[in-house]
């Protein structure tokens, strides 16, 4: 369910909306002199006429040609005339021909970050660069790239582990047809994602910082998160989701009396000490009103009696973790991020269907986590895969 309600703005950019005009480039390729013609309308010759001025304009586009960048390694060999041994030159080359970091390092970046299937990369492959490229070839190259960032990944779960704030989440996805779980450990500036054949706790035990993070954690409601052993803070907008469906499909006045107090403070956090204090009193008395409501229901069946109870206990229970956004600045008012950083693994599964294994499926998590801490850091996502490929550091320092 959505919490987005519909506006009374108009589609489009809006009033006072500042537009982005497109700069001239400094680098130029190819320059077109255009001189008037030899006689002005008047009649007057002007081809002795010197210029008073010169403007610039210039359209950008695409080389005229695609075509492959061809390096010849010319091996020599020469025999030891005194014991016959044959000495060979050093090159790069494994076999007779092979692909270089760029076109490997854009196959990842169509497949990892556009979510560009196999076959339709081969066929960009050929009718950009006139060659043709195999299953295996992309699948090495991703692979060669996964296993380089290491390094990478170790130093995002180096600066995660202090951060003050850390958000989770996982998702299921398939691969090879069986369930995995995709977990997510971020913050504003990093991304660590790793899969387990588990949703719960025991993944915790696999990979990630969860077990020796000690700060403020962001998530929802699921109990294996009671794991941690610092303090919790719940996401608001999974319990809006809930609340809203016990006021849209069962008319529960205290479910809308505890959304409108949620949305007050999310508007209008309470400024001093005084009023998070009446705030946590406010919202203990809705929870004494929707127990009573409850009880005195009789309309109301045995399921979902239980279901509003166990969210209602969630209030009573656990009021500093729903409120830990009004008692901290630095404390947001739901796990969006954790969802933003999950949401291109759900497009990744629709677009191109299940993973092909689990290998692949790990192979993506680590370059994603990659390409996320990337973009939260604003960096060139094809530069920093073509640094990496090369064995470049990129996020951290050697």
């Amino acid at each position: 369910m959505n919490n987005r309600t519909p506006s009374d703005k108009k589609q489009g950019a809006q009033s006072g909306h500042k537009g982005v005009t497109k700069l001239l480039s400094p680098h130029v390729d190819c320059i077109v002199e255009c001189e008037p013609s030899t006689y002005c309308d008047c009649g007057e010759n002007l081809q002795d006429v010197p210029t008073s001025r010169m403007t610039k304009h210039q359209i950008h586009d695409l080389p005229p040609a695609f075509r492959l960048y061809v390096t010849e390694y010319q091996v020599f060999h020469k025999t030891c005339p005194c014991c016959k041994k044959e000495n060979t030159g050093k090159h790069p080359v494994f076999g007779q021909v092979n692909f270089g970091p760029k076109i490997k390092a854009l196959w990842v970046y169509w497949n990892i970050y556009q979510h560009i299937p196999y076959d339709r990369i081969q066929q960009m492959t050929k009718d950009l660069f006139g060659c043709t490229v195999s299953d295996g070839a992309i699948e090495h190259a991703i692979q060669t790239l996964s296993g380089k960032l290491s390094p990478e990944l170790n130093f995002i779960k180096e600066r995660l582990s202090p951060s003050k704030v850390l958000h989770a989440d996982e998702t299921g996805v398939r691969a090879s047809g069986v369930l995995s779980w995709i977990h997510v450990q971020c913050n504003k500036a990093y991304t660590y994602l790793f899969p387990s054949s588990f949703r719960g706790s025991k993944a915790f035990h696999e990979d990630g910082i969860m077990l020796e993070y000690k700060n403020i954690l962001v998530t929802d409601r699921w109990r294996s998160y009671n794991v941690h052993k610092g303090m919790r803070a719940y996401c608001n907008a999974h319990l809006l989701r809930e609340l809203e469906f016990f006021i849209k499909h069962y008319k529960i006045e205290w479910s809308k009396k505890v959304k409108g107090l949620l949305i007050k403070l999310h508007r209008n956090p309470p400024e001093d000490e005084g009023r998070v204090k009446k705030a946590f009193n406010e919202l203990k008395l809705l929870v004494i009103a929707g127990q009573k409501e409850i009880e005195s229901n009789r309309l109301m069946s045995k399921d979902v009696k239980t279901n509003c109870s166990n969210l209602l206990r969630c209030f009573e229970k656990y009021p500093e973790r729903v409120l830990a956004f009004i008692t901290d600045t630095d404390i947001p008012f739901d796990n969006n991020q954790a969802e933003r950083d999950l949401r291109m693994i759900k497009l990744k599964d629709k677009i191109s269907g299940v993973f092909r294994s689990d290998r692949h499926l790990r192979y993506f998590l680590r370059i994603r986590s990659f390409i996320g801490t990337c973009q939260k850091q604003g960096k060139d996502i094809f530069e920093s895969l073509l640094k990496a490929y090369k064995g470049a550091p990129v996020l951290y320092t050697p």
